[in-house]
């Protein structure tokens, strides 16, 4: 099992976009980009697919 983790907001998004995950687990109080901003930005731009 390998982990990422990401400063701020902006550093999240781009790594959401590049990367493939499992489990995304946000802080709502992030810099530069609130939490609930980034997974709203997430959802939007469907970054990665549900696969079941």
């Amino acid at each position: 099992m390998t982990y990422d983790s990401a400063y701020d907001g902006e550093e999240a998004l781009k790594k959401a976009a590049t990367g493939k995950y499992d489990l995304i687990i946000l802080d709502i109080m992030l810099p530069k980009i609130m939490g609930t901003d980034v997974c709203r930005e997430i959802r939007k731009k469907a970054m990665f697919r549900f696969s079941l």
